[in-house]
């Protein structure tokens, strides 16, 4: 049968108009506003020259820690967000380089210079473990969130729960690995968002540090002290703490820890001063006093043992200094506590996009 010109022309734009039709139901709509905006969380940390790790006194290319991001607000871990949807995360980030910045905060008792040092998604970079291999999106609906972060990174991490153990001999390496440290940064205080995304995030420590020195009294000599041991006698060593609250729970143990015989090489080598040794633990914070300082002098059948028990409370974030003088007749100790990171207050960070 012939067909006429009209009805060709018509049955042209039919099939025009079909096409159309299945390309938009079958191949998605390529143009979708959601799509342009989905966004990748943007991160910088702040660090100062006196909120420092136990062990250094800055971050290093390689240093991973472990983000969240939570409905603004809230610290439910049903609310923790992923790929701008609402489901359980643990995204590794690793220190990937220094953002071309730096600020200054004032605070009590001083002011704080903090370089902003990038740090991007394990999933960007290669080799990573497949585990580590997740991205965090920001949420597509334009949504605040706040970023919750902790180092050390631990990939069997949960919303509620990092499990953390302080080894009983401690060293330079372990400490690094021990020591605790967590971050919030809040929409409350400046929107993190799709169109505001990068996140600046003060690292604060969980544990409580000690340092220890030893100094010689009456009735010794630098020789007798050749052979000295130094012990940190009842602590706990094992806790788990909450990304999302920031706070440790579950602390238990009853250990004896060998703190870490610093040198002159390491950070907290300056409060030696004229002390003959110098040794330093990273502890569980406490709110009940517990536990001793035993220190032995010389090697067994002939040794002389002291011990000190323990009357002060170790908070987070917090260094307390014992000076102990040996004596013949016994010990002197005099014991302070200061901030670890010289203030009580968190000074607020400008705002600075990458």
């Amino acid at each position: 049968m012939k067909v006429n010109d009209r009805t060709l022309i018509t049955l042209l734009l039919s099939v025009a108009t079909l096409l159309t039709a299945c390309d938009t139901k079958d191949f998605g709509d390529i143009d979708s506003p959601a799509q342009d905006k989905k966004v990748p969380l943007q991160l910088v940390s702040g660090i100062t020259t006196t909120v420092t790790r136990a062990y250094d006194s800055s971050w290093e290319t390689g240093d991973k820690i472990g983000v969240y991001t939570v409905k603004a607000g809230s610290t439910a871990s049903s609310d923790v967000t992923r790929s701008g949807t609402y489901e359980d995360s643990n995204i590794a980030y690793v220190l990937s380089g220094t953002a071309s910045n730096t600020a200054t905060a004032t605070a009590t008792p001083g002011t704080y210079t903090y370089v902003y040092q990038g740090f991007t998604a394990a999933d960007d970079l290669p080799g990573t473990d497949p585990v580590e291999k997740k991205q965090i999106y920001l949420p597509i609906d334009g949504s605040n969130v706040d970023v919750c972060a902790y180092y050390p990174y631990d990939n069997t991490a949960t919303s509620s729960a990092v499990s953390v153990s302080l080894p009983t001999a401690q060293d330079l390496a372990n400490q690094k690995t021990c020591d605790l440290m967590a971050a919030k940064a809040l929409s409350a205080t400046s929107a993190i968002n799709i169109d505001h995304t990068s996140a600046q995030l003060l690292f604060q420590h969980m544990l409580s540090k000690v340092i220890i020195r030893v100094m010689v009294g009456t009735g010794y000599s630098a020789t007798d002290l050749a052979n000295l041991s130094v012990k940190l006698a009842g602590q706990a060593t094992s806790a788990e703490f909450n990304p999302l609250t920031q706070a440790l729970s579950n602390i238990t143990g009853s250990e004896e820890i060998t703190p870490y015989t610093l040198i002159s090489s390491d950070a907290d080598w300056s409060k030696k001063s004229d002390a003959y040794a110098i040794y330093r633990a990273l502890v569980m914070p406490t709110t009940t006093a517990s536990g001793s300082i035993v220190i032995t002098v010389g090697t067994s059948p002939n040794t002389a043992n002291y011990s000190y028990t323990i009357e002060q409370t170790f908070a987070p974030g917090s260094e307390t200094v014992y000076t102990i003088q040996l004596r013949a007749t016994g010990v002197q100790v005099t014991a302070a506590i200061t901030p670890w990171s010289e203030s009580s207050t968190v000074p607020e960070l400008p705002l600075y996009e990458q």
